[in-house]
């Protein structure tokens, strides 16, 4: 598959969300929402967020 770039300039089939809600991978999902909690002090982000 080639480079999916959003309107915005990210690399949607670089983020690690995409990449887990490709695969259908919730627990991926889940650690993707609590790295980026962690990572960019935002505790209300969630799974249904973080692939928005």
């Amino acid at each position: 598959m080639g480079k999916i770039i959003a309107y915005c300039g990210l690399v949607c089939t670089d983020c690690p969300a995409y990449i887990a809600s490709q695969a259908d991978d919730h627990a991926a999902l889940e650690r993707v929402a609590v790295q980026w909690r962690e990572e960019y002090n935002a505790p209300n982000i969630t799974v249904e967020s973080a692939c928005g």
